[in-house]
């Protein structure tokens, strides 16, 4: 028993040391989303916060976990009711946000099923 728990805490300590990569990764994944909601709130000729942008990208992709069809019903809804604090045109910027993020999907993964 004792020789399974050694195990369990070294394989623990490793995973440690692959902290910064993941980081790494995760900050690659999520300037682009932030990028794309700030971008379309200023081509939809709208202002916002800054500190509002990152708060909305991070919790997108926390909202899409919920095990419902790509999360639909969810996300948009809170995306909404989030940027209803900030932004009159609200309802504009999550259905473009929606339309961008579903046909991006659609696109990149056509192209990559028939490559």
């Amino acid at each position: 028993m004792q020789k399974v728990y050694f195990n369990i805490c070294l394989g623990v300590l490793a995973s440690l040391r692959q902290l910064p990569l993941l980081v790494d990764f995760g900050l690659i994944d999520w300037i682009p989303e932030m990028a794309r909601i700030y971008f379309l709130i200023q081509a939809l000729g709208l202002t916002i916060n800054p500190v509002v942008v990152p708060v909305v990208a991070l919790v997108h992709p926390i909202l899409r976990v919920v095990p419902l069809p790509g999360g639909l019903g969810l996300v948009e809804p809170g995306i909404t009711g989030l940027l209803l604090l900030n932004l009159q045109r609200h309802d504009a910027v999550t259905l473009s946000d929606c339309a961008i993020t579903c046909a991006s999907v659609i696109f990149v993964g056509g192209l990559v099923f028939f490559a």
